[in-house]
């Protein structure tokens, strides 16, 4: 069944939907699903959670799929780029010092962690 169409310009948004969408779906989800599910849109290509909502449901599934690893790929890569240049800097600084402080063995540490956590979430 269509449903009607759209007829004032501008009405298509995003998608270019020309069809009124008239049906409103409900859910319930928890905190920690909310959290999940606001972190997973914000990271995608969608500009709102019906928007993500409606591509995961309708799109085929191992698109949407490859969209997300590739956001989330970049993502870390960004935060990897970032430890890496901080890991830099400290180099530098060793090098003109000949000795490692305290300081700078806690934010080699610091680091450490940060890439493992990145190694977890790559999975």
């Amino acid at each position: 069944m269509k449903g009607r169409a759209k007829v004032k310009t501008g009405q298509s948004g995003f998608d270019q939907n020309k069809i009124i969408r008239e049906k409103e779906l409900k859910f319930r989800v928890s905190h920690t699903e909310y959290l999940q599910i606001c972190h997973s849109a914000h990271g995608s290509k969608f500009n709102s959670l019906a928007q993500y909502f409606r591509e995961s449901l309708l799109a085929p599934s191992n698109e949407l799929r490859r969209s997300e690893i590739k956001s989330n790929i970049k993502n870390l890569l960004a935060e990897l780029s970032k430890i890496g240049n901080n890991l830099n800097q400290i180099a530098r600084k060793c090098n003109r010092n000949s000795k490692i402080e305290e300081e700078m063995l806690a934010e080699i540490s610091s680091f450490k962690k940060s890439i493992l956590k990145i190694i977890k979430k790559m999975g």
